[in-house]
């Protein structure tokens, strides 16, 4: 597996990935708005463009990671904004070498907790989380924050 920096190039199959998220978590893209996840994800890209990976195997594009660094009140923090799969390499243990590379990233930035959001619904992936050491944060009632913190 490797991973390779986004570009712009390649916002607009992005977008598409971004969108079979929600299809995938919520069963539906009636909320999704390309316009404004554009706009996210190209100001990520320019924030912390080493943050926006894709995921190649065989040379062929099997996924994304999108990684940044939050801010709040009471912790700075790693943020898993995107880790996504075609829906062929779902399954086949590639989640968790994406995991080692987040958890790495974050790491070399000098964090010590890294979070993501996932639907309640994503039970696959709430799955690989946990195993990966990941517990629930905080309950939004249809997802759930979870946080691991790395040693």
């Amino acid at each position: 597996m490797e991973f390779r920096k986004v570009s712009l190039n390649d916002v607009q199959m992005i977008i598409g990935f971004r969108e079979d998220t929600q299809f995938v978590a919520y069963g539906s893209t009636e909320d999704f708005d390309a316009t404004a996840y554009e706009n996210r994800l190209t100001g990520r890209i320019e924030k912390l463009p080493e943050g926006q990976l894709l995921v190649l195997k065989d040379n062929q594009i099997i996924g994304q990671l999108g990684m940044v660094i939050k801010e709040e009140a009471d912790a700075t923090f790693g943020y898993i904004s995107l880790l996504y799969l075609t829906n062929t390499a779902r399954g086949q243990g590639y989640g968790a070498q994406i995991l080692n590379r987040a958890e790495a990233f974050f790491k070399e930035k000098g964090l010590k907790e890294y979070r993501l959001k996932v639907s309640v619904k994503n039970t696959p992936a709430i799955s690989l989380y946990k195993k990966y050491g990941m517990k629930v944060h905080t309950d939004l009632v249809t997802n759930y924050i979870m946080s691991k913190i790395l040693l």
